[in-house]
C-alpha cells in the first residue's frame, strides 16, 4: 500500500528499482545519462539490501567514474558520516562530481539538499531518488552564478516565510521555479 504521508519511511522494492528512470542532464553524453540512471538504481538497491531502505549517498566522479557511498539514517546522510567520502570530496576539482541519494519517503529536495548543492563548490549534479523511483535533479550549469544563486535561494525563504520554508517540499518546489536565473537547472522524473 502506498504511503498517503510524505514523510513516512516506504520500503524500497525490486518494482521501484526498476522504475527509476532515465533522466536527461543537459550537456552530458548519452553514455553518462545512461550511468546516472545505473547509479540510482543501485543506490536503491544498496539501501533495500544494506540498509533497511533508509538514505544512502552516492558522490560520483563524473569525469573518473570513481564513487564512494554513505549509508545513512532513515531521516540524514552525509559525507561527514564516512572518512572515505570527506577525502574524496576534499580532492576532487570544481563541478565534478554528483551527489546522488535517495529518500525513504516520497519527499524530493530538502532545504538542507539544496543549500548543501549551492554552496559546494564541487558538486555539479544533486539528485534524489524517493524510494518508489522517482528521480529529482538540480544541475550547474557552465552559467552558474553563486551569488544570484543564494539570492534566489534567500528570497525563496523570504517568500515562503523565512523559517517554515524549512517545511515539505514547498521550498524545492518554489526554488526550482526560478533556478534557471542563476544558472540551475531543474528535473524530473
Amino acid at each position: 500500500m502506498e504511503s498517503k504521508n510524505r514523510d513516512e519511511k516506504i520500503y524500497i522494492t525490486d518494482v521501484a528499482v526498476e522504475k527509476a528512470g532515465r533522466i536527461i542532464v543537459p550537456g552530458f553524453a548519452d553514455m553518462l545519462n545512461d550511468e546516472l540512471q545505473r547509479h540510482h538504481r543501485e543506490l536503491l538497491l544498496k539501501a533495500k539490501t544494506e540498509n533497511d531502505s533508509n538514505e544512502v549517498l552516492r558522490i560520483w566522479n563524473i569525469f573518473t567514474g570513481d564513487c564512494v557511498d554513505t549509508l545513512g539514517t532513515e531521516n540524514y546522510v552525509s559525507p561527514s558520516m564516512n572518512p572515505k567520502a570527506l577525502t574524496f570530496v576534499s580532492k576532487s576539482k570544481a563541478f565534478s562530481l554528483g551527489f546522488l541519494h535517495n529518500h525513504p519517503s516520497t519527499s524530493g529536495f530538502s532545504y538542507e539538499d539544496i543549500d548543501t548543492f549551492l554552496k559546494t563548490y564541487n558538486i555539479a549534479l544533486m539528485s534524489v531518488v524517493t524510494n518508489q523511483g522517482e528521480v529529482y535533479m538540480f544541475y550547474k550549469t557552465d552559467d552558474f552564478d553563486f551569488n544570484m544563486s543564494k539570492t534566489l535561494f534567500n528570497m525563496t525563504v523570504d517568500k515562503l516565510g523565512g523559517a517554515g520554508a524549512r517545511v515539505g517540499d514547498e521550498f524545492a518546489k518554489a526554488f526550482s521555479k526560478i533556478c534557471r536565473k542563476g544558472g540551475v537547472i531543474y528535473g524530473r522524473r
